[in-house]
């Protein structure tokens, strides 16, 4: 398929993802399913998944249905639909995550909009739970009646306690009230952190369960590829929030402000010289502290320790492990799935494998 046809099939399903939203908003805040009392916070509930639950990037949503049109090419419309759905769901959740974050972290604002509870205060922890109990709400709705309903469920709760579990290990290790503990600042306490937190195979999953694709031995095999791509998702992450366009929304972070551990101080300490790490680890502690001449010093470090440079040859080793790791694998899910993947992450375009 050429180039141009892949962009109009992509812009086709993202038209129809869309379209499908303010209908699945109506449902979850329909007022003649509950007390007319409730009729106001149903109201106020519509807002919040209108502003909170679409991003700029729905790639995990879409990918539901993209990975399992692949899975049933000849798929009915309808389970179409419900796979576009359950993409839903998955924004929805991450949704939920990304509300609770950004208070945890003080955050300001999220793709260039200010985050919901600077607007309305800590109502926002109540709002983002709404957004999470929606999701449930809509899996009842569209497969409570299928065999994969309760693998379903399964799925979005495992995710959830996983994704709460890599959050909170996440806080422990920035310390925000004293000064940091550098020694858990290395890069297997990152990477354990960081494949906790994943949300990566959730919507692969989604999709292959929807596909009748129920047998743990196939899932855990297509996992472990979707856990080292979720890995080089967080370090881009990472990466992006010091290094992005601030003028483009979402490319830039506080990452350094709030003394998270990431992957560009953890990569930074260990390519240090002795001077270096010490001069990094006192301006780091102060960075909390708003200290503007901080935060710039640390930047500057990153660019005299070559990180930029050292995330690109990162990103081309994660790509060249990971499509060896699908030339590798032994499962009845088509490789061709992985690969196209790997192709919307790394922006790259493998064709073989």
């Amino acid at each position: 398929m050429s180039s141009s046809c892949e962009q109009q099939t992509i812009s086709s399903d993202l038209v129809e993802f869309d379209a499908l939203f303010p209908r699945l908003v109506n449902i979850v805040t329909n007022v003649s399913d509950h007390d007319k009392a409730a009729e106001a916070a149903l109201g106020w509930f519509k807002k919040v998944c209108i502003y909170n639950v679409p991003k700029i990037n729905r790639s995990s949503g879409l990918t539901v249905a993209s990975v399992y049109e692949q899975l049933v090419p000849d798929a009915s419309q309808e389970d179409v639909e419900v796979a576009r759905v359950l993409g839903w769901c998955v924004e929805m959740l991450r949704a939920f995550f990304f509300m609770i974050d950004d208070v945890l972290d003080n955050s300001e604002e999220r793709e260039g909009k200010a985050c919901w509870y600077k607007m309305n205060g800590m109502m926002a922890i109540n709002d983002s739970v709404f957004l999470e109990t929606s999701v449930y709400q809509l899996l009842k709705i569209y497969t409570s009646k299928k065999a994969y309903y309760v693998p379903l469920l399964e799925l979005f709760l495992k995710t959830t306690r996983t994704t709460v579990i890599g959050q909170c290990m996440d806080m422990l290790a920035q310390g925000p009230d004293q000064d940091l503990d550098f020694s858990r600042f290395n890069m297997n306490n990152y990477s354990a952190v960081a494949r906790w937190k994943s949300m990566a195979c959730l919507p692969v999953d989604t999709a292959m369960i929807l596909a009748g694709f129920t047998d743990e031995d196939h899932l855990s095999k297509v996992r472990t590829v979707l856990l080292e791509i979720g890995l080089f998702v967080q370090i881009e992450d990472d990466y992006m929030d010091c290094f992005g366009d601030p003028e483009v929304p979402g490319q830039f972070g506080n990452d350094i402000e709030e003394r998270k551990c990431t992957w560009l101080i953890v990569r930074a300490l260990e390519v240090a010289t002795e001077e270096q790490k010490k001069d990094l680890m006192s301006l780091y502690n102060r960075c909390h502290q708003d200290e503007a001449e901080a935060v710039s010093k640390v930047k500057r470090l990153y660019r005299d320790l070559s990180l930029e440079e050292l995330f690109q040859q990162f990103k081309q080793e994660s790509l060249d492990k990971v499509i060896l790791m699908i030339n590798s694998l032994e499962t009845k899910i088509p490789k061709s799935v992985l690969v196209g993947v790997v192709n919307a992450v790394y922006k790259t375009n493998v064709i073989s494998y």
